[in-house]
C-alpha cells in the first residue's frame, strides 16, 4: 500500500506540474503535455499493478486432530500394520503408512513458495517400525509446489507431521506455518518456455539397423562381439529410441 500512496502523490504532483506548464504556455505545447501526461498514467498503473500483484507472507495455522488408536490393516493373512492417523490425513504413494498434512490455497499467479514451520509443538508416539520410516527425518521436511488450473495458480504445503526423537518418534500437536509467495512471471520472450535436455545429448550413441519392425534382443554378447569398444556399457543406463 505504501508503494500506491507514493505513486499517487508523484502522479498527483507531475500533473499539477504539467497544469501549470499548459497554462503559461498558452497552449502552444498542448501534444507534448498529453504525451507527458499518458506516460505518467501509464506509469502509475504499472506501480499499481506491481503492488497489488505483491503477496504479503501469512501463516496457517497447524492443529493435526491424532487419534489414540492406529488403524490395523492385515495387508496379506498373518501379517498386520499399524498406521497413525489423525482427522483429514492424506496418504503419499512413496510412503503409504504415513499420514501426511496437505493443504491447497489459490495464489494471485504462478511462482515459488517459501515455508517454515515455527512454534511447533511435539509429543511423543508409540510407533511400531517400518520401512516407510526411513522418510522420517529429526526435522520435518515440508514440500512445496504452486501448480495452474484453468488458469488459477494453486499452491501446495505437504509434509509427514512426525519426526525423530532419539530412539523413538515424536507427532506434531500443533505449530504455524510462516507462508512467503514469490511470484515469478511464466513466460519469457512472449512464449512458454518448453526447451527440453535430450538424453541423448551427451554419452556415446550406437545406430544398430535391422531388416524388419520387430522385437530384438540385445545382450551381452552382442554388445561385446557386435559393437566396437562397447565392452564397459553398463546395461542399465542404456538408454533405447527406436527411430522410424
Amino acid at each position: 500500500m505504501l508503494k500506491c500512496v507514493n505513486a499517487t502523490m508523484l502522479l498527483t504532483h507531475c500533473i499539477i506540474i504539467t497544469l501549470k506548464t499548459f497554462i503559461h504556455s498558452k497552449f502552444t505545447h498542448s501534444l507534448i503535455i498529453f504525451i507527458m501526461i499518458r506516460t505518467f498514467l501509464l506509469s502509475f498503473a504499472l506501480l499499481l499493478s506491481a503492488s497489488m500483484s505483491a503477496t504479503e507472507p501469512f501463516t496457517i495455522l497447524v492443529t493435526p486432530e491424532w487419534e489414540d488408536i492406529p488403524h490395523t490393516y492385515e495387508i496379506f493373512p498373518g501379517k498386520t500394520v499399524e498406521i497413525l492417523h489423525f482427522k483429514g490425513a492424506d496418504f503419499a504413494p512413496k510412503h503409504p503408512t504415513l499420514p501426511s498434512f496437505v493443504h491447497k490455497f489459490p495464489l494471485t499467479s504462478d511462482g515459488t513458495l517459501q515455508v517454515t514451520l515455527q512454534n511447533a509443538q511435539y509429543e511423543r508416539v508409540d510407533k511400531k517400525a517400518h520401512t516407510d520410516d526411513i522418510f522420517i527425518k529429526e526435522n520435518i521436511r515440508i514440500h512445496t509446489s504452486v501448480d495452474m488450473a484453468r488458469g488459477q495458480a494453486i499452491g501446495t504445503i505437504e509434509f509427514v507431521p512426525l519426526r525423530r526423537a532419539g530412539m523413538g518418534f515424536e507427532r506434531l500437536v500443533s505449530g504455524e506455518l510462516r507462508v512467503n509467495h514469490l511470484p515469478v512471471s511464466t513466460l519469457k520472450n512472449g512464449a512458454p518456455d518448453n526447451t527440453t535436455v535430450s538424453k541423448l545429448s551427451s554419452g556415446e550413441l550406437y545406430k544398430i539397423a535391422v531388416s524388419e519392425a520387430g522385437v530384438y534382443k540385445i545382450d551381452a554378447n552382442f554388445l561385446t562381439d557386435e559393437l566396437r569398444g562397447a565392452s564397459t556399457i553398463v546395461p542399465e543406463t542404456l538408454y533405447k529410441q527406436a527411430v522410424k
